[in-house]
């Protein structure tokens, strides 16, 4: 573990604040621009449901080319 530890202790951290109550489309773009942007190895949500969800739509939706047309 502590090894594990070390190995992100010497990454760049990026921190992203959820703005609103309940995900927004634009909420979540703005995290894909994030993702896209910084290139994280790893993603972690820290929080309730709504924040959990955003973490995974936007790792997953990052990867789409056509975005705008799936939501």
């Amino acid at each position: 573990l502590e090894k594990v530890f070390l190995k992100f202790l010497n990454k760049n951290w990026n921190f992203y604040y959820k703005k609103m109550n309940f995900p927004s489309i634009n909420e979540v773009e703005g995290i894909v621009k994030l993702i896209k942007k910084t290139k994280p190895e790893l993603i972690i949500a820290a929080g309730g449901g709504a924040v959990i969800d955003l973490a995974k739509v936007s790792n997953n939706l990052y990867r789409v080319k056509n975005r705008k047309k799936i939501i």
